[in-house]
Order: structure tokens, then sequence, then C-alpha cells
């Protein structure tokens, strides 16, 4: 995560979201990340 997150700012990034697990999210607080509300949406085209 390290590694990618310093790859991440190296390019400029300033923000990064990540998409976790329920039983993922300790690790990602561990971490130190934080919750953030999140909203998804998928779509499936008919016959799909």
């Amino acid at each position: 995560m390290g590694a990618l997150s310093g790859a991440a700012v190296a390019s400029g990034a300033d923000t990064g979201v990540l998409g976790a697990t329920v039983q993922g999210r300790a690790l990602y607080e561990t971490l130190g990340g934080t919750l953030a509300p999140s909203t998804g949406f998928v779509h499936r085209p008919a016959g799909g």
C-alpha cells in the first residue's frame, strides 16, 4: 500500500479512493484510512 500511495503521489494525486469489503475495513483503518460515505451504481443493459 505504501508503494502504491507513493507512486500515486509522485504522479500528482492528492486523493485516493479505495473500495473495500467489510473484512478489509480494519486493515485500511490500521493504515490510516478513514471511512467516507460512498455511492455505487451498476448498469446492466437489457439482454446483457
